[in-house]
């Protein structure tokens, strides 16, 4: 899979369905929604710690909505779920 040799890990996904939702009232917004599958996981060893991927060490940016607006990770904690 052709992906940034650089990059700390990439996805390999297969396109499942493209959907163009609605409006409540029911008219087609403009945009679209494209589902698909992972097939394939490339990680760069640098970046595994004790097996898993170390999200810090990778310095990920993540799109954070409006037009330009980008964000970075700051610091990390463990939040488990409470158990019913």
């Amino acid at each position: 899979m052709p992906h940034v040799a650089e990059s700390p890990a990439a996805l390999e996904c297969k396109q499942l369905q493209v959907v163009r939702p609605h409006a409540l009232d029911g008219t087609p917004v403009d945009n679209y929604l494209s589902l698909g599958q992972v097939v394939g996981v490339h990680i760069n060893e640098a970046y595994l710690k004790d097996g898993l991927f170390d999200t810090h060490a990778a310095q990920p940016i993540m799109r954070a909505g409006y037009r330009a607006d980008y964000a970075e990770i700051g610091e990390m904690f463990d939040m488990f779920r409470p158990s019913a």
